[in-house]
């Protein structure tokens, strides 16, 4: 889940295609899908709900210095359905009726550096069957990381301008440090659970040898 970023000690790097070796830099992110019922009055060749793509960073941090674009690849039966952000807000507004599977690809500034590709559901429908509205929408959204391993000099520049900016929190839908604190809360108990087993199997292992060398006797 979530964690501060890496901290890296600035240096500087010559070449900007050389590599920075040992270098470890970490960039959450937080990319979802919003989406909200359209008012009858509204509704335009049977599209019945207004969604949002995004992608936004966890901190409030500029990620222009490390991202060169960003695209939104839609389903194939909408107009354009490749959508290219080259500047934040990173994010697609549409409407339509139905679900799908949309393809999100991050550029860097360098070229150096593969392209990370995501994805996420246009999900416009709940198991509760709630109308949600553009005030109070259904958001399906999660945290992620991107890692940078040995970066590019001229990446590690911008990703390392990026790291001096505050380590706020953004506004997100769910609060990923509780998330966080109850998954290594669940992880904690389940080693308990497990050495408890642990113990008793070596227990009733025991006893069945001490069983084994008494009958020999």
């Amino acid at each position: 889940m979530s964690r501060s970023p890496a901290k890296v000690k600035k240096s500087t790097p010559t070449a900007g295609t050389a590599r920075v070796s040992g270098v470890k830099i970490v960039k959450p992110i937080v990319y979802g899908c919003a989406s909200w019922s359209l008012p009858k009055s509204h509704l335009v060749n049977d599209r019945t709900h207004g969604w949002k793509l995004y992608v936004k960073p966890y901190f409030e941090e500029n990620l222009q210095l490390f991202i060169r674009k960003i695209s939104f690849t839609l389903h194939s039966s909408f107009a354009e359905p490749t959508r290219i952000c080259s500047e934040p807000p990173y994010e697609v507004n549409e409407t339509g009726w139905g679900e799908f599977k949309a393809v999100i690809k991050i550029y860097f500034k360098n070229s150096c550096e593969r392209p990370v590709t995501i994805y996420q559901t246009v999900k416009l429908f709940s198991e509760k069957g709630v109308d949600y509205t553009i005030k109070k929408p259904l958001i399906d959204e999660r945290y992620d990381e991107i890692v940078f391993r040995n970066p590019c000099a001229n990446m590690y520049s911008g990703l390392m301008d990026a790291e001096e900016s505050p380590k706020k929190i953004g506004h997100h839908a769910h609060d990923y440090e509780q998330k966080r604190k109850e998954i290594l809360e669940n992880i904690q108990k389940a080693r308990q659970d497990v050495q408890k087993e642990v113990s008793l199997l070596e227990g009733i292992v025991r006893k069945y040898e001490d069983a084994l060398e008494k009958a020999k006797m």
